[in-house]
């Protein structure tokens, strides 16, 4: 299939679809919704491996990663969480998605690279590797804070900032030089 490994043009590193835990359930675990989503031509988003979580991944999890184009909003999307009372939805600029709606705080994950699947009918869908999950409860905490101020670098909110300060006495000693 065509792909487009935005990740590896810049580092050297990706994320191998097929070797995936995520992609593989999917294609076990979840294969009927995976089939739908096929059918669907939806945009199936897997998670970096590094940045999954430990635990089993559950039907919402899954449910999460899939997104159909919103009906109310060109370039937009929505998750398949919306029986679960979960519906967020999400827009892509660049190699950047933005959740837009659904959770607490925005946020934003990097997009890694990009595949074309096809459908039984032979009908195009985009597989999409994310540097972490579209589930803020599973973003990994790193030494600088979340993984979301990495994707915006130069951004980092001033309430990111004294967020990490609080939470880390060396920064603070740091600062206060």
């Amino acid at each position: 299939p065509g792909l487009r490994d935005l990740d590896t043009q810049r580092t050297g590193m990706g994320d191998e679809v097929e070797y995936n835990p995520f992609f593989k359930a999917l294609h076990e675990e979840f294969s009927q919704v995976f089939e739908r989503a096929q059918a669907a031509c939806c945009t199936v988003c897997i998670p970096q491996t590094a940045s999954l979580p430990k635990s089993k991944l559950s039907l919402d999890f899954v449910e999460m990663h899939i997104l159909s184009p919103s009906p109310y909003f060109r370039g937009q999307y929505v998750n398949w969480n919306k029986s679960r009372g979960r519906e967020a939805s999400f827009d892509i600029v660049g190699d950047v998605m933005h959740a837009i709606e659904g959770f607490s705080k925005p946020f934003s994950v990097r997009i890694l690279s990009e595949e074309i699947g096809y459908n039984k009918k032979y009908e195009p869908f985009k597989i999409l590797v994310l540097e972490q999950p579209l589930d803020p409860s599973f973003m990994p905490r790193h030494e600088f804070g979340t993984m979301q101020s990495i994707v915006r670098p130069g951004k980092l909110m001033s309430s990111d900032y004294r967020q990490y300060l609080q939470t880390n006495s060396q920064a603070r000693k740091v600062e206060l030089l």
